[in-house]
């Protein structure tokens, strides 16, 4: 006799083996539609942002859920380095350091951007020098590394982004790299196809009535906490005779930005830098645009040519003669993509 309830059972199984496993069966982007969903690492205890080593060619769609359309999608390239940071895997010499290091979240990421448009890629073509992507962390242990004491940090903040105490992280703990069985287990508790469908009834049912960003309340007591951890981060680095650029990313909150210029210490940092709000977000994505970043850039060595002669326009200009550049700006044209998570084990593990 034919039995309903056996095929029910294993209608349930079939759909809960997909939901639960759908991180390591499919290709990584399969239900995704943005890098950040597809390769973010969201384990507490594991500082990498991504999953390290990995190359990707994805679909980007923007992250203002009425623009997800196809006309609004890019095919861009995704990698990430052995730390989860995403930069090109470049060698550097054992006693040589980087020149730059940018800290900072999703704009910094390069969110919505292939690899070649982020701002350390114009950096690096601008200054004609190694600039490292470390996003999203502040842990100084980094800097024991010969090859991470730079003559550079640049931290780009939101104001709003100084008001969350988890942004700040205690620069005394180890820096935890995400492992094989890390990124294993991350895929599978981020369940993907449940993400999708979750993603697909809002579509449908919720429309266009999507929930404004809001921001938390802001006191004094919460200024000056933030300002406290800015400060000890931005000492540290220039006891390392490190200079320290502070930059805010222009918002609507600009009198938050000249207070907190205004009561921050001259001695805790090198400069702040404020940043033109004109045709600096895109429309479709919450994302600065390529205009922006051009900007920063200039921004950026324009004031490091008056701290520091190694930024002279002179300088930069000879540094791009040398076969030293030529060789740190070349790229694989054809890297090798990672499609499955299985694949990917295997071959960097």
């Amino acid at each position: 006799m034919f039995n309903f309830k056996n095929i029910n059972f294993f209608i349930v199984l079939c759909l809960l083996l997909t939901i639960f496993f759908s991180g390591i069966i499919f290709p990584l982007d399969f239900f995704t539609k943005r890098f950040i969903e597809t390769v973010g690492i969201k384990l507490s205890n594991i500082d990498s942002p991504f999953i390290p080593n990995i190359t990707l060619k994805i679909d980007e769609y923007p992250d203002n859920k009425k623009f997800q359309e196809e006309k609004f999608k890019k095919d861009i390239l995704f990698v990430s380095d052995e730390y989860g940071f995403r930069n090109f895997r470049r060698a550097i010499s054992e006693n040589k350091s980087y020149d730059i290091i940018l800290n900072g979240k999703s704009n910094i990421f390069g969110s919505y951007y292939d690899q070649h448009e982020m701002l350390s890629e114009i950096l690096t073509q601008g200054c004609a020098c190694k600039v490292y992507n470390m996003h999203g962390t502040h842990k100084m242990h980094l800097f024991n590394e010969k090859k991470f004491k730079s003559k550079v940090v640049i931290s780009f903040f939101r104001i709003d982004e100084l008001y969350n105490s988890d942004f700040f992280i205690n620069i005394e703990n180890n820096f935890s790299k995400a492992t094989k069985y890390d990124v294993f287990y991350s895929q599978l508790l981020k369940t993907p196809f449940l993400y999708y469908l979750r993603s697909k009834f809002k579509q449908i049912f919720l429309k266009n009535n999507y929930p404004k960003p809001s921001y938390i309340t802001r006191n004094d007591k919460i200024f000056q906490e933030s300002k406290n951890k800015l400060t000890k981060y931005s000492s540290n680095l220039i006891k390392m005779n490190i200079i320290h650029i502070i930059i805010f990313h222009p918002t609507g909150q600009q009198v938050l930005v000249e207070k907190f210029k205004n009561s921050f210490d001259n001695n805790s940092s090198d400069m702040i830098i404020n940043l033109p709000i004109n045709n600096y977000w895109l429309e479709e994505d919450s994302h600065w645009t390529k205009y922006a970043i051009k900007k920063t850039s200039q921004a950026i060595l324009n004031n490091l040519s008056y701290k520091n002669s190694f930024f002279s326009e002179s300088k930069i200009t000879n540094r791009k003669k040398t076969k030293d550049y030529e060789d740190w700006i070349k790229i694989p044209e054809n890297p090798k993509k990672d499609k499955y998570l299985v694949n990917y084990l295997l071959k960097y593990f």
